[in-house]
């Protein structure tokens, strides 16, 4: 086995790539549980004022709309029908321009 030289900026840059990762992943795992449990606050901090979202032909721009999309009387059907999120491996590709995170089944 060779050993890689230690070599201070790589190893900077490679611990940061992976935490930038964890930290992706952590905030993708609380989006189904938020918008499962009809949580619009909760559900709209994980977007910034101007990130996008679209699914299933519903296009959202910023919290206020994700805010509204948790709130509305479809979302909240699907809900009580029992809708769910399942969260998979999380897979981040960061030079990604618009990935897929988890899918939900009804």
């Amino acid at each position: 086995m060779t050993s890689t030289p230690f070599v201070p900026a790589e190893w900077e840059r490679r611990l940061r790539r992976v935490e930038d990762e964890l930290a992706i992943g952590k905030l993708v795992a609380r989006y189904g549980p938020a918008v499962d449990a009809a949580d619009a606050d909760a559900a709209a901090e994980l977007w910034t004022e101007d990130g996008s979202h679209d699914v299933e032909g519903w296009f959202m721009n910023g919290r206020d709309e994700v805010r509204a999309m948790v709130r509305s009387a479809e979302h909240r059907g699907l809900v009580e029908r029992g809708c769910t999120h399942f969260l998979g491996p999380v897979a981040t590709v960061i030079e990604a321009t618009a990935p897929r995170w988890c899918a939900s089944r009804c």
